[in-house]
């Protein structure tokens, strides 16, 4: 079974800096592609979704806006170089928003 910190590991790789973030995917051996941010969170929020707590409808958001990058079919925004690009800048955000207000509901 999944643990709930599992999910705020990809929460929280969806928030680094985009620098940050190709340090990772290349760690991963996934770089250039960016789409394994995506697929982590996507894995864990499917797995936590019926215990994922109610206060915390933006990781629902967050899910959506990932999704919809997915259904628009852009295979760029899954390259290193849209990182700096805004749907990237607006996940980023969110997710540090999501760290930031719910870090008592994750117990490490």
């Amino acid at each position: 079974m999944m643990d709930i910190s599992e999910i705020l590991k990809t929460i929280e790789n969806l928030s680094l800096s985009s620098g940050d973030q190709i340090k990772y995917l290349k760690k991963l051996g996934t770089y250039p592609s960016v789409d394994e941010l995506a697929i982590e969170f996507n894995d864990a929020f499917i797995a936590l979704k019926g215990r994922i707590n109610q206060k915390l409808e933006e990781i629902e958001s967050l899910n959506s806006l990932l999704d919809d990058l997915n259904n628009k079919g852009d295979t760029d925004i899954w390259n290193v170089k849209s990182l700096d690009t805004s749907p990237w800048e607006e996940i980023r955000k969110l997710a540090e928003s999501i760290l930031l207000k719910n870090k008592e509901d994750f117990p490490d």
